[in-house]
């Protein structure tokens, strides 16, 4: 019986780790760069093409068939080599051997033993791809050497030739071969450095185990690679006291792929430590078909402003899962060229400046902000930001500021869910700090302008006021009944129904009114609201209190109208005799390109808009 190297399901990777688009394998005499011959049969007597090409996916055609050591190089379609490997020992097909094997560890290596004949090095092509196999199933690593269960030692080209020549899809790397201790005393920095520099090197993830693994230096994880622990309460990275920087990080060439999964990183101990994992920063950022999952961030003994940042990252196209953020001084950081960075069950614990301060693009989805220090922030968002149902929990007793607050250069934000929960007694400055120019300034540049609140608003308390002001949430229906413009203000998803906070629109009420369309200056409200003259596009209301700095955000919710919009606005003109500065929404048509006139509004056309407002 011949031997085959490889087969049609292996991939050869490039520099990278991606497949090796048609790329070519050339086989050599080994130790040499003389060409040796290849076969395609079991008697050896039909040659191959040497070199050998590989598909789209980097896959031989067939299978390779020789005998004895070769040394393999492979290139790229362009001829440009990859990798140089030496040593490269046959592959004995004992797919019966091992077909039934589930875990594959020393014993079962020494079972498929038994079958073969010049066995070299566990070089075994494995029946089950699926099976889970760890380094130290394998080989013992010694001084840069490999020792097999025959206890025969091979060099690092061997064993490199033995990863890169088959590879099962969940191989993976454990730290504890490399000597890892995660006794939380001594410095497991050089190993777990040492197994990441194997993995990297060989495109295998690793696998830290159960254990406080204590790291005197910042853990660099090189671009694509997956980093796993054992989960969140086993695995811990542990910065000691004489650290500085960021307790994990990059090389400056984060890129797609990156994988970091189930860990916790405790920076609580070095008072030199500025980040818990600081990546993206350099010259790439985090890429697409990366993410972070499951990890637990602990900055500090107790809140604190010279606490480490937690997760301080710059990501395009970037997920971050289940990660807790336990007081850092900031949470979540974006860098300045982050853009869609998804947080999606994350939560800020006891943070001290930011919770997260997010920049282009960003999402929030089922995230929470708990006890929060009271000078710090929930949301700060630079440019654009989706927050779908976000929990904010004020401390107790503690006076904090605004949920979110918005930069002056952000031009769009949405906010759909949002739960305070101020049962403990906490109390908050505000909902909202807009701190861009007002809308009709924006709309005078080429930036397109929208931003909403809309949904639920779930408080522990009936009457909400921030700064002597009341909190609004209900919903406007508009609508043309026969040819009669008609208006009612109630509840959110059904304003038919009285509203749960009283509105401090004049008169406002739930039952339809005709809306007034007369002369600004000689037509008065009807149940606090008209429809201006001189500019049709504004729905105007008399509020209570007339001020100019009435915070506002509405959303079009429901309507029969394409690509209409809505937004908060103001005018100041003569409304029957009395000159204000009237709390108005403004609407426009995104398809005409022009303001939308609500007077001349079509015979059944309807329009539902959600408001969040402080009057």
């Amino acid at each position: 019986m011949s031997n085959e190297v490889i087969n049609v399901d292996q991939v050869w990777l490039d520099a990278t780790g991606n497949p090796l688009e048609n790329g070519t394998l050339t086989f050599n005499v080994n130790l040499t760069t003389t060409l040796d011959t290849i076969f395609s049969d079991e008697a050896l007597t039909v040659a191959q093409a040497n070199p050998y090409p590989l598909d789209a996916a980097g896959r031989t055609l067939g299978d390779v068939k020789y005998t004895g050591l070769k040394r393999v190089i492979s290139k790229d379609e362009s001829g440009a080599t990859i990798r140089t490997y030496d040593n490269v020992a046959s592959m004995v097909d004992i797919d019966d051997a091992v077909s039934t094997v589930k875990s594959f560890n020393t014993v079962a290596l020494a079972k498929a033993e038994d079958d073969l004949t010049n066995h070299i090095g566990g070089l075994v092509r494995i029946a089950s791809q699926d099976t889970t196999i760890s380094i130290d199933s394998l080989y013992e690593i010694n001084a840069g050497n490999a020792t097999d269960d025959n206890g025969s030692v091979h060099n690092s080209d061997t064993l490199n030739a033995f990863w890169l020549g088959w590879m099962p899809r969940n191989l993976e790397v454990l730290t504890s071969v490399f000597g890892t201790s995660g006794d939380d005393t001594n410095d497991d920095w050089q190993a777990l450095t040492n197994a990441i520099a194997f993995a990297g090197t060989n495109f295998i993830p690793v696998r830290v185990p159960d254990g406080r693994f204590k790291v005197t230096q910042t853990l660099v994880i090189p671009p694509g690679m997956r980093f796993m622990g054992s989960g969140r309460w086993s695995t811990a990275i542990i910065a000691d006291s004489t650290l500085t920087g960021a307790v994990i990080g990059d090389n400056g060439t984060s890129s797609a792929k990156t994988i970091l999964q189930g860990f916790e990183v405790d920076g609580s101990g070095a008072s030199g430590c500025t980040s818990l994992i600081s990546m993206g920063l350099g010259a790439t950022p985090l890429g697409s078909e990366g993410f972070f999952d499951e990890i637990l961030l602990r900055g500090g003994a107790a809140p604190g402003a010279t606490n480490p940042i937690g997760l301080d990252i710059v990501g395009n196209v970037f997920f971050i899962t289940k990660v807790t953020s336990w007081w850092c001084s900031t949470a979540f950081k974006e860098g300045p060229n982050s853009v869609f960075i998804s947080y999606i069950n994350c939560v800020a614990l006891g943070d001290y400046d930011v919770a997260y301060d997010v920049n282009t693009g960003a999402k929030l989805t089922n995230c929470e902000i708990e006890a929060p220090n009271s000078t710090a922030i929930g949301v700060k968002i630079l440019r654009t930001c989706e927050i779908n149902a976000l929990t904010y929990s004020p401390a107790d007793s503690t006076a904090n500021t605004f949920v979110i607050e918005v930069n002056s250069g952000a031009f769009s934000y949405h906010v759909n869910g949002l739960t305070i929960n101020n049962s403990s007694g906490g109390s908050l400055t505000g909902m909202v700090n807009d701190k861009r120019a007002a809308f009709e300034d924006i709309l005078d540049t080429t930036v397109s302008v929208y931003h909403s609140v809309s949904e639920r608003l779930r408080l522990t308390t009936v009457d909400f006021f921030v700064n002597q002001r009341k909190f609004q949430f209900y919903e406007l229906f508009l609508n043309n009944n026969g040819g009669t413009i008609e208006h009612l203000i109630g509840s959110t998803n059904e304003p038919g129904l009285a509203s749960v906070y009283d509105s401090e629109i004049v008169g406002a009420t739930r039952f339809a009114t005709t809306t007034p369309l007369g002369t600004d200056a000689t037509t008065a409200f009807a149940t606090g609201c008209k429809i201006g003259s001189a500019s049709p596009h504004l729905f105007i209301m008399d509020t209570v209190v007339e001020t100019n700095d009435t915070t506002m955000i509405c959303s079009i919710s429901r309507t029969n109208i394409t690509n209409l919009h809505a937004s908060a606005s103001s005018t100041n003109i003569d409304i029957n005799g009395t000159t204000e500065n009237w709390v108005a929404i403004s609407f426009y048509d995104a398809s005409a390109g022009a303001n939308f006139n609500l007077a001349t509004m079509a015979s059944g056309k309807f329009i539902k808009v959600a408001v969040f407002a402080l009057l």
